[in-house]
This record gives structure tokens, C-alpha cells and sequence, in this order.
């Protein structure tokens, strides 16, 4: 009876104190590994995280590309050069493009960029990393071109107008026809024949000629790639 009376004062002791101790002990040893394991799944979150962003940047790459290598396969174009658009810049005092390729890629001045069928203008500046484009709609962009169907020959010319151009020193006694296509002749040092330029719009006589406009056959807004060739590709 004595010595129920002495330990029950200690049972008291340990219920009220030692026992609430072990379990917040216990319970902060549980927070911890879960905080652990928090840890380890927030490390694994930014690993799929940062595989999926690849696997989406290469899965994008190869769709907006998937064209143009497809077309690749239709010539003979071993030394063509693949670049991405970096800057665009169309404005009324000249239509450009800034891609990332260089002469550290082999770029030269004087290349042709093409999108699928279709020339969209020359290599005019280069530097190590990145290249400067003149677009086929800039007023300094000149091309020896003709009509598939009507055969007749001219220059075309940009206008610094996006959807507007001009075929010149078209004769007056070409049989011409809205809409029919204009090609790239190869006549000259620069482009290569046969690339697409742009379609009959509108032709008026005036003379010894007709005064043609040109519609584009690409939207240069939409194009975020290239192929850079040199003339004997």
C-alpha cells in the first residue's frame, strides 16, 4: 500500500509529461522525414519538369522544321544550311531577317534562303554567330524571273510592301495571266532557277511594257525557318 502511494505520484508524472514528450518527439521525427521526402519529391517534380520542357522544345523544333526537311528530300541540297529567324524587321525603309547562323556555320554572303519551294531572299551581311537576310519584298531585292505559263521574262522587284511587288521590263506583247505563277530563272550570279517568287496579281500596258504587280506566295510574318544554298545546290 506504501509503495502504491509513492509510485502513483510518478505514474501521474509520466502520463502528464514523459508521455506528451515521446509523442511530439515521435512526431517531430515523423515531420521531418516527411518534410524529407517533401524535398525528394520537389527535387524529382523539377527534374520531369525541366526532361518535359526538353521534350516539348525538341518535339516543337521538329514539327515547325518537319516541312522544310521533307522538302529538302526533293533536291539535291547537301550543303544547305538550316537557320532559325531571330529578328524581323519590316518597315518602309527596308525588309529584313536576322537568322543564327554565321560564317562559323559556313554562311557566306550572297547565299539564298529558301522556305520549302519559294526564294525569300539573299545572305547580304554575315557575322561568326548570325547572318542578315534582304527579303525578296525589299526594294533592293531584284530577280531574274518568268511566268510558267505566259514564258515571258522580267526582274522582279520588292517594293517594301509585304503583300505588294513588281515584275519589270515585262514586254508589252507577253500574253500574260492573273494569278499565274512567277519563277526564279537563274539568270545572274545570285539565285537559282526554278524557286518559287510569287504570283500574277495585276498588269496594266504602259508602252513597251507592262507595269505587273506581285503577290507573294509566303507570308514572311509566319516563317521561323530557313535554308540557307549556295546557287550550284
Amino acid at each position: 500500500r506504501y509503495g502504491s502511494v509513492v509510485v502513483y505520484p510518478m505514474l501521474v508524472v509520466q502520463h502528464k509529461i514523459v508521455t506528451p514528450l515521446k509523442e511530439y518527439f515521435n512526431h517531430r521525427k515523423t515531420l521531418d522525414q516527411l518534410e524529407q521526402q517533401l524535398a525528394q519529391l520537389q527535387e524529382q517534380h523539377e527534374t520531369v519538369l525541366a526532361q518535359n520542357i526538353e521534350l516539348q522544345g525538341m518535339i516543337s523544333y521538329a514539327q515547325d522544321t518537319q516541312e522544310l526537311v521533307d522538302f529538302k528530300k526533293q533536291y539535291d541540297l547537301s550543303q544547305a544550311v538550316l537557320g532559325q529567324v531571330l529578328v524581323k524587321n519590316f518597315s518602309e525603309q527596308a525588309h529584313f531577317f536576322l537568322i543564327d547562323k554565321g560564317s562559323n556555320a559556313g554562311i557566306a554572303k550572297d547565299m539564298v534562303a529558301i522556305y520549302k519551294d519559294c526564294l525569300i531572299g539573299r545572305v547580304v551581311e554575315v557575322w561568326p554567330r548570325y547572318s542578315k537576310i534582304l527579303l525578296i519584298s525589299d526594294q533592293l531585292c531584284k530577280v531574274a524571273a518568268y511566268c510558267a505559263q505566259s514564258k515571258a521574262t522580267g526582274i522582279y522587284q520588292g517594293d517594301n510592301q509585304e503583300w505588294n511587288a513588281r515584275l519589270n521590263h515585262v514586254s508589252h506583247l507577253a500574253q500574260l495571266e492573273p494569278g499565274e505563277l512567277i519563277l526564279s530563272s537563274g539568270d545572274g550570279m545570285v539565285f537559282p532557277r526554278g524557286f518559287g517568287i510569287g504570283k500574277v496579281k495585276s498588269f496594266q500596258n504602259e508602252g513597251l511594257f507592262h507595269h505587273v504587280t506581285v503577290e507573294p506566295l509566303v507570308d514572311l510574318h509566319a516563317i521561323n525557318y530557313c535554308y540557307l544554298i549556295q546557287k550550284t545546290a
